[in-house]
């Protein structure tokens, strides 16, 4: 990060960087701190709401983890994209917004361990921002399994309760 002098009024500046090399992706992103903050958080998909507590390094460092794992599991796995979104049309006959029959996979993985595992480590955790950054890492799992998500709301509202 570092202070835009050439912006009206000054102004911040952040540039994300990910993948090797030269030829590296690079995002960049100036306003003001809360324009900034908005603006990474809406480009690389993070939720709006998760965001408002954190600091701008928080949502920096969140989404060079997502822009990071994005380009590992492209470069390593050969994997690619795929829209979550009802308006994009699945190429099969699969529902929109079914991510695993858009990708041709023969059966989803075993949501149950996966949330299983998810409300341990919920239950384990002690902070908000924590919680948060959770979420932040598995948004997909979230998104598919509503009982997960809703079991996550009631440890961050147990939370912000015992702060008081």
């Amino acid at each position: 990060m570092s202070i835009d002098d050439e912006a009206p009024g000054g102004g911040i500046s952040v540039t994300i960087k990910y993948g090797k090399g030269f030829e590296s992706t690079w995002s960049g992103f100036k306003g003001s701190l809360q324009q900034v903050r908005e603006n990474v958080a809406e480009f690389f998909g993070l939720d709006h709401d998760m965001v408002q507590g954190m600091t701008l390094a928080e949502v920096v460092l969140n989404a060079t983890s997502v822009a990071h794992g994005l380009g590992n599991v492209s470069a390593s796995m050969g994997g690619h994209v795929i829209s979550t979104s009802p308006s994009s049309p699945a190429t099969s006959p699969a529902p929109a917004g079914d991510v695993w029959a858009q990708a041709g996979a023969a059966s989803k993985p075993a949501e149950s361990s996966v949330s299983t595992w998810l409300k341990g480590e919920i239950d384990k955790i002690k902070d908000v921002t924590a919680l948060k950054r959770l979420y932040a890492e598995n948004k997909a799992a979230f998104e598919a399994d509503t009982a997960l998500t809703d079991h996550w709301k009631a440890q961050g509202a147990a939370l912000k309760a015992a702060q008081g």
